[in-house]
């Protein structure tokens, strides 16, 4: 049975009024979660999207070398990646290392086409020999594409650590405990070659 209220509308049994209450939750739940698959799809093709684009762009901007080494050291400073474009690496070698082999392998479409300064052996089947100095060595690896352009530059500063300065302020005093000895003073030297110094 309807009732009206005091403005004459009629109102719903409860149980119609309940019933429409629940198909209408059901309702915005079904578009609820239409409306999260709709977004879904999208959002996973941009992510997918992105892997492929990241990947495009490693083999568009990564190294033209395989390999780039460099004997005695460890790790370049940076690390090199071949799926990274970087032109510019450091080294640090002690003193006693006066020779350097430097070994370049180039990616397939690219080709090592000269090391400057020149093979020390001018041999091209053993690494490229480079003579050291004492202080920053430049060595250049040039490649270049197979159809001849262009061409890429990478460049590798080898330090040699030079030769520590002399103690400075030298003093020799008496060793009045024992007879015939001598305690000898001295400043460090204002220059360590570039590495602690161990022993006198």
């Amino acid at each position: 049975m309807l009732t009206a209220n005091s403005y004459g509308d009629t109102a719903m049994p409860s149980q119609v009024s309940s019933a429409l209450r629940s198909r209408s939750t059901a309702s915005c739940e079904r578009r609820s979660r239409k409306q999260a698959t709709s977004w879904r799809w999208p959002i996973l093709a941009v992510v997918l999207g992105l892997f492929a684009h990241q990947e495009a762009l490693a083999q568009i901007t990564g190294s033209a070398l395989e390999r780039l080494e460099v004997s005695g050291v460890p790790t370049l400073d940076p690390p090199f990646d071949p799926l990274v474009q970087r032109s510019s690496f450091e080294a640090d070698v002690p003193l006693n290392v006066d020779e350097v082999t430097v070994t370049a392998t180039a990616k397939t479409g690219w080709e090592v086409t000269s090391y400057d300064p020149p093979d020390r052996d001018g041999a091209s089947n053993n690494g490229h020999q480079s003579n050291l100095a004492e202080g920053p060595n430049t060595i250049r690896v040039r490649v270049t594409e197979e159809d001849g352009s262009p061409t890429r530059t990478y460049t590798i500063t080898v330090t040699r650590t030079t030769t520590p300065g002399a103690p400075r302020s030298l003093r020799a005093t008496p060793n009045h405990d024992v007879s015939g000895l001598v305690n000898l003073e001295w400043t460090a030297p204002s220059s360590d070659g570039g590495m602690e110094i161990i022993r006198y």
